[in-house]
């Protein structure tokens, strides 16, 4: 009896000690990462300094909307465009007709900006829709300024969207916010003034100390200077009531 309570004992101990190796050698369970769904940043950033979001907006960023701004980038000229926004003090809506259609090239053309793809009163049956918008700002803003700037944008915007058409057409609508920021050098050299001469946004030969909206030559105040650029894309979707 007493070898059989001994043996029991000592089996009981190798089980234990089994356990133990096999709970040292079990490696932790890593769910897979999904690379169409790229960790939050700069756009989760600028929906948390808008308050009251509505619950069926949510702020998320794009690695689409990422590549898209990188390549509309590459359309902005030195005199025409960044010219235009090397000074410029607060956000301001891009209009460059080569930069807009790369961003379509990109996103795809659509007839809804985004303030309107939120106005549901007129029956949709379920659309979903995308919409984008380009802004400039001197590169001399800081990061955090920028992303206010954007958030100060989008506060009425996004609180004007519409969860469902008020006619009723049996539908709910959410709506994906996503915003990229990147900045671009202006070659001083580039933009072809000497002297101090400045270059007007048409790349018009100005008097010196007479501003056109562009940015000087050979005596730039700042060497190189940047133009940062932000990139909204709004994305609705349905979901059947």
């Amino acid at each position: 009896m007493k070898l059989k309570k001994i043996a029991s004992l000592a089996l009981a101990g190798v089980m234990a000690v089994s356990m133990l190796a096999g709970c040292a050698t079990t490696k932790p369970e890593t769910k897979p990462v999904d690379p169409d769904q790229p960790a939050t940043g700069v756009s989760t950033s600028v929906g948390a300094l808008i308050k009251d979001v509505p619950e069926f907006v949510t702020f998320a960023d794009s690695s689409k909307l990422d590549s898209a701004l990188d390549y509309t980038m590459e359309w902005a000229g030195a005199k025409f465009v960044l010219g235009q926004y090397v000074n410029q003090e607060n956000l301001d809506e891009v209009m460059d007709k080569d930069m807009a259609a790369a961003m379509a090239d990109k996103l795809g053309t659509t007839k809804e900006t985004i303030l309107t793809i939120g106005d549901i009163d007129n029956e949709t049956d379920g659309t979903s829709a995308v919409a984008y918008q380009l802004y400039a700002v001197s590169g001399t803003k800081g990061e955090d300024a920028v992303k206010k700037m954007v958030a100060d944008e989008l506060d009425d915007v996004v609180k004007s969207y519409k969860k469902y058409d008020l006619k009723g057409d049996n539908w709910d609508y959410a709506y994906t916010v996503s915003v990229s920021i990147d900045s671009k050098t202006v070659n001083s050299v580039g933009v072809g003034g000497v002297d101090g001469v400045i270059v007007g946004s048409e790349g018009n030969w100005c008097h010196p100390g007479f501003v056109v909206g562009g940015i000087t030559g050979g005596n730039t105040s700042a060497a190189n200077p940047t133009v940062t650029f932000v990139a909204v894309q709004v994305v609705r979707s349905a979901v059947r009531q």
